[in-house]
């Protein structure tokens, strides 16, 4: 690691000396090239140790909270974010070498990695494997978005293994929750996790009436801050 080091010290003292714009988008390339190319190496690191952990002491739970723990620390985050980091390198390294490989060589981000390993997580070994050689073509499209091919992963999946799609679908629907955590400045973020159908309803309805109250001249509100106050109306029976 110390070449590396010493090529970023090198790239800061030419920054700082005022590299003219067309070279300083070539580092910006040439730098994000190089974040996916170590993510890909930290994700067969990551895959590595696990591996040799495991074999050493026959643990046979993939996602052993000790690992993910080690992981955690290593990569500077939380327990959480940990067995989900170990999850995506176990699945890269055993079934998805195509979604590593574009990850090594640029062509996605770390994150749409993750995603693409969290789209196809309700299916089995051997078709998430035939999804992996499927987005080979989308990997090689130019503008390729994190959300398309994200979407992609899920469509192929979900055609590979319908059931599997029902399924996942009626677990996500148990997990409708509200949530409440602070915001800026003496603000709070309230926050509906539910099925779609109803929280494109619960939008429409709120937008509906926010540009009802818009039509009135004397109204001051934006119409997100009529949403906002609706909502609050609405749950609360005051104003």
């Amino acid at each position: 690691m110390t070449g590396l080091a010493e090529r970023l010290a090198e790239l800061d003292l030419r920054i700082d000396a005022g590299l003219p714009p067309a070279e300083l988008i070539d580092v910006i390339t040439a730098l994000e090239n190089d974040k996916r190319a170590l993510a890909a190496l930290q994700v067969r690191a990551t895959a590595s140790y696990a591996t040799q952990v495991r074999e050493a002491e026959n643990v046979r739970d993939t996602t052993s909270a000790g690992i993910a723990r080690e992981v955690a620390l290593a990569r500077k985050c939380s327990p959480h974010a940990g067995g989900t980091w170990l999850g995506v390198a176990d699945a890269l390294t055993t079934e998805m070498p195509h979604t590593l490989r574009a990850l090594r060589d640029g062509r996605i981000c770390e994150l749409t990695a993750r995603d693409v390993v969290a789209q196809t997580s309700h299916v089995s070994a051997e078709h998430r494997t035939v999804v992996d050689a499927a987005l080979t073509r989308e990997f090689r499209r130019a503008g390729a978005t994190r959300r398309a091919i994200g979407g992609s992963a899920r469509a192929l999946a979900d055609q590979l293994d319908p059931s599997a799609a029902v399924e996942r679908r009626r677990r996500a629907e148990g997990s409708r929750r509200v949530t409440l955590s602070p915001g800026e400045d003496s603000m709070t973020v309230l926050r509906a996790v539910l099925p779609i159908a109803r929280g494109v309803a619960c939008e429409a309805a709120l937008r509906r009436d926010a540009r009802t109250l818009l039509e009135n001249p004397d109204e001051e509100r934006t119409e997100s801050q009529i949403r906002a106050d609706l909502l609050y109306e609405r749950i609360t029976g005051t104003q």
